[in-house]
């Protein structure tokens, strides 16, 4: 030390001989310290906590709003509930069995009735162009009828509903969730 110059006991860190240093309250120094932190910064967020909230609800919300429905694509597992699950034991070569065309048939006629396919139609028409007014004149034409050989009929209604792509496209769109949309943004598509 220098001459004349005499360490305070107050000025030294830790606790000496006198104890830790305390703050006017009788608390250890570092715990108040500690606690008037955790008050300002407490008291900073809440002055924030209004711009947070503003900034959730006016855009992380809406943005999370559309990326849900840019995947969400319920059309054809609503108004095809039979086809949907007969299909989906189908592994997607040749033609689907005649259980899937059955299902097929009594989902149009429900559909036509509830008035459910137009969406769902128009769905597969993004997928696949002739769709909708393939769907629709066979559904207009099925509601009359009633047999035992579905796939035949329809086969016979339309020749669309002989080729594997189409139902590979309902298949394929037959979950609720699509990347379609992602896909044709990047105009591209999937193979049927």
């Amino acid at each position: 030390a220098m001459p004349g110059l005499q360490s305070n006991p107050a000025m030294t860190s830790g606790a000496g001989a006198a104890g830790p240093l305390l703050a006017a309250d009788g608390r250890p120094l570092k715990v108040s310290l500690a606690r008037a932190l955790r008050r300002n910064k407490m008291k900073a967020f809440l002055l924030v906590a209004p711009l947070l909230l503003f900034l959730a609800i006016a855009f992380v919300l809406p943005i999370a709003s559309m990326l849900m429905r840019s995947v969400n694509a319920p059309e054809v597992s609503n108004a095809l509930p039979n086809t949907v699950e007969a299909i989906a034991d189908w592994d997607g070569e040749g033609l689907p069995d005649e259980k899937v065309y059955a299902a097929f048939a009594t989902d149009l006629k429900i559909g036509l009735e509830a008035r459910t396919l137009g969406e769902m139609s128009s769905r597969l028409n993004y997928e696949r162009s002739g769709m909708r007014s393939t769907v629709m004149s066979t559904a207009r034409r099925v509601a009359k009828m009633e047999s035992d050989a579905w796939k035949e009929t329809l086969i016979g209604i339309n020749k669309d509903w002989g080729e594997r792509d189409v139902w590979r496209v309902i298949q394929r769109e037959s979950s609720t969730i699509t990347w379609s949309y992602y896909l044709a943004a990047l105009d591209m598509r999937y193979d049927p």
